[in-house]
């Protein structure tokens, strides 16, 4: 059976400023998973990523660490939805908590309650980019060509969190419910595993960060 490894990009800016840039510590995270997978003695004969600049900045130097020389493949169904359209599209039919942008669990809340509402075709659809069946339905294409064993036998692609639970409600069948509570525990540089053959692809792991869990690497562990 063949495998794919689906990662998310590493830790990026702050919400609210360049969220699309990878930090120091994202390279760092991302860094520690190439050598991390090295190790393992894994290599791969395909590479994707979305189109984002964090999804570049990630699989550089997790490429490097492994010393991997591939050109990869630019999928924009790795691409994650589009946040800011989503807030917009929320906010103009809800009120905005206070402390929104200063208080993590706010912030969070409010997430989890806009991607509720996406999921639920209840926000205005002319101030989004895609409908959540739009969404779905990009995230299921993109899964699909990942996990073609007439085209590689181990996959390593890097995309985004939203994007990565999207594709656990595809293989899993999970109500969205399920994907949204899933999306908001991905961390970043977070692998997750599947196994797929020309009739079908399961599930093997989620949200592996086994290269960050020795104590020194503990305190890069982070979720956006």
């Amino acid at each position: 059976m063949a495998e794919l490894y689906l990662v998310r990009h590493g830790q990026a800016g702050k919400i609210g400023g360049d969220y699309d840039r990878v930090s120091d510590l994202g390279r760092q995270q991302s860094s520690l998973l190439g050598s991390h997978l090295s190790a393992l003695g894994l290599g791969f004969d395909r590479v994707a990523r979305g189109e984002l600049r964090r999804h570049k900045e990630t699989l550089e130097p997790l490429l490097s660490a492994m010393s991997l020389e591939r050109e990869a493949e630019v999928l924009p169904g790795l691409n994650e939805f589009d946040f800011q359209s989503l807030g917009k599209a929320y906010l103009a039919v809800n009120e905005e908590p206070p402390n929104l942008h200063s208080d993590g669990r706010v912030f969070f809340r409010t997430i989890r309650k806009a991607l509720l509402a996406w999921s639920r075709d209840e926000l205005p659809r002319e101030l989004l980019v895609e409908t959540w069946e739009e969404f779905h339905g990009r995230v299921e294409a993109a899964i699909k060509d990942l996990c073609d064993p007439a085209r590689a036998e181990r996959v390593l692609a890097v995309s985004s969190g939203g994007t990565i639970a999207m594709a656990m409600g595809v293989v899993l069948g999970l109500k969205p419910e399920t994907s949204i509570a899933l999306n908001l525990q991905v961390k970043n540089s977070a692998y997750s595993r599947f196994i797929f053959t020309e009739r079908a692809i399961y599930l093997h792991s989620f949200n592996a960060i086994t290269h960050l869990e020795r104590p020194e690497h503990q305190d890069l562990v982070t979720y956006f």
